[in-house]
């Protein structure tokens, strides 16, 4: 039980760490939480203070993600009673909770699609990889990042559920924390959804500076 505390609280702190809020303050002298969208993620970063500093961020979201769910859910001070696929996934819910609720950040970070996707890469490459490919599509059509983002989540439940009921080669956890994360990611942008719905939602455009 104590390995397994450890590797949530672990897992929440490096979620909370929040490259865009720090080397918006750091490098550029603001708060990306106060620029553009008010969203301290890759999106508004690349909008407001450019592609370098985008990529730096997306990056590091990502692999956020990938560590919890790959090294940290190895952590071990004496035995775990659950298996560790059980742990990867307490892993992946941690660092994507603390990405969106950052403890460090009064509690507001991002929207935890690329930590998310970051875990599910850890998890399952090849239905990430095809569920990145419709989120490509979806932006490359639209131009909206958030709408891409929503329906990658949906897509990736609706992968796993296929390959959970259908083909049965994915276990019931795996498919309840696909589902779990993407009702997480879409809380997160609900605020994007009423702007969808009136059409008031920003299309991605570098600002000009």
């Amino acid at each position: 039980m104590v390995s397994l505390i450890l590797i949530v609280i672990l897992s929440y702190i490096l979620g909370s760490l929040s490259p865009s809020i720090v080397i918006g303050k750091i490098f550029y002298g603001q708060d990306i939480r106060k620029l553009g969208s008010g969203n301290a993620g890759t999106t508004n970063v690349i909008r407001e203070l450019g592609w370098k500093a985008g990529v730096i961020v997306g990056v590091a979201d990502l692999v956020k993600g990938y560590v919890a769910a790959v090294f940290i859910s190895k952590v071990s001070i004496g035995e775990i009673p659950i298996s560790h696929s059980s742990v990867q996934i307490i892993a992946g819910v941690s660092v994507v909770i603390g990405h969106i609720w950052t403890i460090f950040h009064g509690f507001r970070g991002g929207k935890g699609v690329l930590t998310a996707t970051g875990v599910f890469f850890g998890l399952a490459p090849v239905t990430t990889t095809l569920c990145l490919v419709v989120w490509g599509i979806v932006v490359y059509i639209t131009r909206y990042i958030s709408l891409g983002s929503i329906v990658g989540v949906i897509t990736l439940g609706i992968i796993m559920a296929v390959r959970r009921y259908v083909f049965g080669n994915v276990d019931t956890l795996l498919f309840a924390f696909s589902v779990l994360i993407a009702l997480l990611v879409i809380f997160a942008h609900r605020s994007n959804i009423k702007k969808l719905l009136s059409g008031t939602e920003s299309k991605f455009e570098r600002k000009k500076r």
